[in-house]
């Protein structure tokens, strides 16, 4: 309790801190916020995982993809060394194998919101744009608030030019991030563009 007080004086608008800081003074973890914030099980591998992904955040996408590639050779079906795999392959621009191993990380967590943002973008790069929005809708319903379900739902909205979808998931990023101006540039446009088209 002490500590997510602390966390929420600071991040006041950020909607899972808000859930958290509820859930502590409720005494009561839901599933779904124990799915969130619960952390994932080490193994023998994690520490090799963790430096392929320390990589992709360094920007060395194709280092990331051998340290990966490292732990699935003796590890089929370690989910971190997938998941870390589709992210690399991914900011490789390779969707088609990222899907594959994306795919697999569902089979194992199916409840992921990583892996279920990872495959969006997949199917989204092959032009299964209904079959993306599904995927982060799932999101959304699954763990409400904003997301990379919700990030992923507005980039679709405004490039098929559905403004007055994208809105309300808009305001909802801008209130979690007021200093992002981006973001609020984004939501201006789009109240813009629907209130011409109203006129």
């Amino acid at each position: 309790m002490p500590w997510i007080e602390k966390i929420a004086t600071q991040q006041q608008n950020d909607l899972t801190i808000k859930t958290m800081l509820a859930a502590a003074r409720a005494g009561k973890l839901s599933d779904d916020l124990r799915r969130q914030i619960e952390p994932p099980q080490l193994d023998a591998n994690s520490g090799r995982v963790h430096r392929g992904w320390v990589l992709l955040q360094q920007g060395s996408a194709e280092r990331a993809q051998e340290a990966f590639a490292q732990v699935l050779a003796e590890d089929p079906d370690n989910f971190g060394a997938h998941n870390g795999m589709g992210f690399a392959l991914l900011h490789a621009g390779k969707h088609a194998e990222a899907r594959r191993h994306f795919e697999k990380c569902q089979a194992l967590a199916p409840n992921s919101i990583g892996v279920m943002h990872g495959l969006a973008l997949c199917l989204k790069a092959a032009d299964e744009v209904d079959e993306a929005i599904s995927l982060w809708t799932k999101i959304l319903d699954m763990y409400p608030g904003p997301n990379a379900g919700t990030g992923g739902l507005v980039d679709v909205y405004l490039e098929r030019g559905e403004d007055a979808k994208a809105i309300p998931l808009l305001e909802q990023l801008v209130e979690a991030q007021p200093s992002n101006a981006v973001l609020a540039q984004r939501l201006k446009g789009a109240r813009d563009r629907v209130a011409d088209a109203a006129r």
